[in-house]
């Protein structure tokens, strides 16, 4: 949804990636390995839908603009069980959200995220739900989402500019 590019930007404003939900950040330099983070999702953990409760302006790179996601309890527990699983402490603020966009905090100053949001707004890419929440489109041509089928579970490493992350792993829930 990189929709604003009429002037130039700081380097790290706008990177293109794959909206997803975090599940757990773990710092670079801890050794985990991939089977010990696949052996920490739960065996039965079967995919679940996802619903977008709203879409907020924040004040961190990591949550620009971001679609709040509706607290699920398939969702919660996957989250509690693989912090549980891997012996960490949730570090997931705002949890559960997905990213849209990501500004620098230098562009934000100049309220870059705010201008975003209208963006979205005014181009008609956000909307109410009849069925409450939110929905998006990427386009005016395009389909309306208001959520989504949680299938996958991604293990990224996000080192460095976020064009640079690496898909390390590609775990598929069941339906």
């Amino acid at each position: 949804m990189n929709i604003r590019r009429d002037r130039p930007y700081s380097a790290d404003t706008y990177p293109r990636f794959e909206p997803h939900i975090t599940l757990a950040a773990i710092k670079s330099d801890t050794p985990i390995s991939l089977s010990t983070i696949r052996e920490s999702i739960p065996t039965a953990q079967r995919a679940f839908p996802v619903k977008l409760e709203s879409v907020n302006i924040g004040d961190h790179y990591f949550r620009s603009v971001y679609a709040s996601i509706k607290s699920d309890e398939s969702l919660l527990d996957l989250h509690k069980t693989l912090h549980e699983n891997l012996d960490k402490v949730p570090k997931t603020p705002k949890y559960p959200h997905m990213s849209l966009v990501y500004v620098s905090d230098e562009d934000a100053v100049e309220g870059e995220r705010e201008k975003y949001y209208e963006e979205l707004k005014e181009r008609q890419l956000i909307a109410a739900a009849s069925s409450g929440g939110v929905q998006l489109r990427v386009s005016p041509e395009k389909e309306w989402i208001g959520g989504f089928l949680a299938a996958e579970i991604w293990v990224m490493r996000c080192v460095g500019p976020v064009e640079s992350w690496e898909v390390l792993d590609k775990i598929a829930l069941p339906h």
